[in-house]
């Protein structure tokens, strides 16, 4: 009687040891097959690189520990190396027309966005102060490109930090004082205006401005989005594994100016897969409107997400 007893409870371990469950994940079709011991995965994930937009293959583990895979396994650590803060300054930012424009700017030096009016000839104007006597710089985002007059100007190439030049503006011809800064390779309409800047204050300015860069909101946009993609463990099934990064945060960070942006390159085709997801879940964290939580909608894909969403502003389509 022990023994069929023993026999009966050595096989309830073994149903409960060995016995999968499956799970279906949302990730484009990746099933699972969990039991305590081991666990199998028939990966169906999207994945931009592939050619057909999916990637598929085989995982197992015994006991926590991968014994079989042919899907890649390639992983970079969630490090933003190559956007190091500069130690001495602060990091500015700012949309603008759907162009995104960054600046390290010195600790010593202070900066105040200025209001600007419908009839004025920028449309935004940020003031770069060495002290409190006004004196300072300004820079500009016009409504039309920049232009410059004058026979004594004395125009000078620099180079930016990205390899892109700028053009310096100086009139004087023994004593040289600088006019204005302009980037004519990149956006014609934006310059920097000279506010009676010291000559020690405007050669601070010139090092400093080399750090200026300027990049379409939808080229931005794609950088995280490619860089999401280099730190993200390409085998995950999570979609919000994805989100777990500060390349996320940074195009969360672009604001309601990406919204529109991001259903473009939707609709145009340009956002598939793995980043058409991430492009809904980035609207949603921008607006803080979630679809599920407002509504009842539970969207699994980017192309039921952008059905029931509609001009970034918190409505749906029935």
């Amino acid at each position: 009687m022990k023994k069929k007893i023993v026999i009966v409870l050595i096989v309830i371990v073994l149903l409960v040891l060995l016995i999968p469950i499956p799970r279906h994940l949302k990730d484009g079709g990746t099933v699972e097959y969990r039991a305590l011991t081991y666990k199998i995965a028939k990966v169906h994930k999207l994945n931009d690189d592939s050619s057909n937009g999916y990637e598929t293959g085989t995982r197992i583990l015994l006991f926590g520990k991968e014994i079989y895979s042919n899907v890649s396994l390639e992983k970079s650590e969630n490090k933003k190396d190559d956007k190091q803060e500069i130690n001495e300054g602060k990091k500015y930012s700012k949309v603008i027309d759907n162009t995104v424009i960054e600046l390290t700017i010195p600790n010593d030096w202070k900066y105040e966005e200025e209001k600007v009016k419908k009839d004025d000839s920028s449309i935004f104007a940020l003031k770069l102060l060495k002290d409190e006597n006004n004196r300072s710089a300004t820079l500009y985002y016009f409504k039309t490109d920049f232009g410059y007059c004058g026979t004594a100007r004395i125009n000078e190439k620099i180079t930016l930090n990205n390899g892109l030049e700028a053009t310096v503006g100086y009139y004087g011809e023994v004593e040289k004082s600088l006019s204005d800064i302009s980037f004519y390779d990149v956006n014609p309409k934006i310059a920097i205006i000279n506010n009676e800047l010291k000559e020690d204050e405007a050669k601070e300015l010139l090092e400093f401005i080399k750090t200026f860069e300027i990049k379409e909101l939808t080229d931005v946009i794609m950088d995280n989005l490619d860089k999401i993609a280099e730190v993200t463990d390409n085998t995950s099934s999570n979609p919000y594994d994805y989100t777990k990064n500060d390349y996320y945060k940074d195009i969360v960070s672009l604001g309601n100016d990406a919204v529109k942006v991001l259903e473009n390159m939707y609709k145009k085709g340009e956002l598939t897969g793995v980043n058409a997801y991430l492009s809904a879940l980035a609207i949603q964290d921008i607006t803080k409107c979630n679809l599920y939580e407002k509504y009842g909608y539970d969207w699994s894909t980017a192309e039921e997400f952008y059905k029931l969403w509609k001009n970034d502003n918190c409505s749906y389509q029935s």
